[in-house]
């Protein structure tokens, strides 16, 4: 049941994650600045080689520099939701599912460490990558501040989503079937290796469909926002998608959790 108390746990609860993310957090940007320059060669130098023009190089480093990694990281956090929530072994979660306090509350504050390490890690990366790619990206025109809201709205889906996918889907079909018959769909119908438009040119059909993949409000809406013009997805659209999705995600997390944790 909702109360102040609960709210007080849930803090200390959130303080003891970040806490333990300060402990990995140097690994983490370690990776990260590892990942940077090969993205910068790939983007800046080996794809204009192939004959790219440099005018799809901003919205190509949004969508596959961010929303790309943002899929990656995302399954990484299902997976270790998977095996805390696994019957057979103790774990953090289960004591945790044991304190006074909403099991919402619980997994919410996973989300919201979830959200917290990806800005951590990713705003900066795509921040400075930005700044390398600086003359292939003169054609900003929106705001940085829409522009990282926007992003928070992308991490707020992300974390929903990829928290509902172990808590909905059997432990069997988590490991061998959510690529294949779930996520390569979102990946690769999600705008992020192409632009929504170029998409609509090819196939008009096709790109309908694809206004049914949150990851294409996602892509779309970073290269609205910075970049803004009429050959992307109007911002205004891809939030209000986003939230629709957002909360879709809640209700049938809601649902989820109470069918694995209460199933009688």
């Amino acid at each position: 049941m909702f109360s102040v108390n609960s709210l007080r746990i849930l803090k200390v609860l959130i303080i003891r994650d970040i806490y333990v993310l300060r402990q990995s957090i140097i690994n983490k940007l370690i990776d990260a600045c590892i990942r940077l320059p090969i993205e910068i060669l790939i983007f800046g130098y080996f794809f204009p080689l192939l004959g790219m023009p440099a005018a799809l190089i901003p919205p190509l480093y949004l969508g596959m520099g961010f929303t790309l990694f943002l899929i990656f990281t995302g399954y990484s956090f299902s997976t270790t939701i998977m095996r805390l929530i696994m019957p057979g072994t103790p774990t953090v979660l289960e004591y945790e599912l044991t304190l006074p306090i909403p099991k919402t509350f619980v997994f919410g504050k996973y989300i919201l460490s979830y959200m917290i390490e990806a800005c951590i890690v990713n705003l900066p990366l795509i921040s400075i990558g930005i700044w390398v790619l600086r003359d292939n990206f003169s054609t900003i025109q929106g705001s940085w501040i829409i522009f990282y809201c926007t992003v928070l709205c992308a991490l707020l889906f992300s974390g929903l989503f990829f928290m509902l996918l172990p808590l909905h889907y059997s432990q069997g079909y988590f490991w061998n079937n959510i690529w294949p018959r779930r996520l390569s769909w979102l990946l690769n119908f999600g705008a992020i290796f192409y632009t929504w438009k170029a998409a609509y040119g090819l196939n008009r059909y096709l790109a309908v469909a694809m206004l049914f993949n949150p990851f294409t409000y996602i892509a779309e809406g970073l290269r609205s926002a910075l970049l803004s013009g009429p050959d992307y997805i109007p911002l205004s659209i891809c939030l209000m998608m986003l939230s629709a999705s957002s909360a879709l995600c809640v209700l049938a997390l809601q649902r989820s959790i109470k069918k694995r944790l209460d199933p009688v």
